[in-house]
């Protein structure tokens, strides 16, 4: 795919020695830098969120259940201390996913609007062809990946609130376990937002925007 782009300065030239033998050697270099780490990322990004989102609702369902199931006011409030352990467990390893892949998903945003944008110019060129169609394709779903499951992230995160505050606490008449309560649903209001350095924040809203912009530039680059 990269021999058959028009290169500037090397229309004439990009098939012989030693052009076509450099030109091969950096795109293979880049290649086996690249695939594994974006493969890694991807993979390990999936798998910590849901991680994250399992330890989010196993932390309300415990609470729900230390109402529930508790014998008195102090096996309660052991449970709830608990309950607040494991919330800040799950906060702090919030913190660490964002510190972990935030520089890669600004990366995949910049990659990713750019690739699509010169697939897009490419099948202008020469027509419909699968190679360049797949390749779009496959950098659509590169992007719609974190995005569906950062969004998943921040769906469930809002909903740790309401869930915990659905547990039985009418039952138990106690303030001291009602300051509980109240301080782990004021730690659950925090959105669980991902995002790239700071710029780029990760949900649904994130991937239509960044189709948006990746059409905007292949209508600049094709335009006379």
């Amino acid at each position: 795919m990269v021999h058959e782009m028009e290169l500037k300065y090397l229309e004439d030239k990009q098939y012989e020695f030693p052009y076509f033998q450099l030109v091969f050697a950096y795109y293979t270099f880049g290649i086996f830098v690249l695939v594994p780490n974006f493969a890694g990322f991807d993979g390990s990004f999936c798998i910590a969120t849901s991680h994250l989102r399992l330890k989010i609702k196993l932390m309300t369902h415990s609470v729900q259940s230390a109402f529930k199931d508790s014998k008195n006011i102090s096996e309660l409030k052991t449970k709830l201390k608990n309950c607040v352990k494991d919330h800040q467990e799950a906060l702090e390893f919030y913190a660490l996913i964002q510190r972990l892949y935030g520089t890669w998903l600004f990366a995949v945003f910049l990659l990713t609007s750019f690739l699509i944008s010169c697939n897009l110019y490419q099948i202008y060129l020469t027509g419909v062809d699968p190679r360049y169609t797949m390749f779009a394709l496959t950098g659509v779903f590169h992007m719609y990946t974190p995005c569906y499951f950062a969004s998943c992230l921040i769906e469930l995160g809002e909903q740790a609130g309401t869930d915990i505050y659905c547990a039985d606490w009418e039952s138990w008449a106690d303030p001291a376990v009602t300051k509980f309560l109240i301080f782990i649903i004021a730690r659950a209001q925090k959105r669980l937002l991902l995002n790239g350095l700071g710029i780029v924040t990760f949900n649904m809203e994130s991937f239509v925007s960044l189709m948006q912009t990746s059409y905007s530039f292949f209508t600049l680059i094709t335009s006379k």
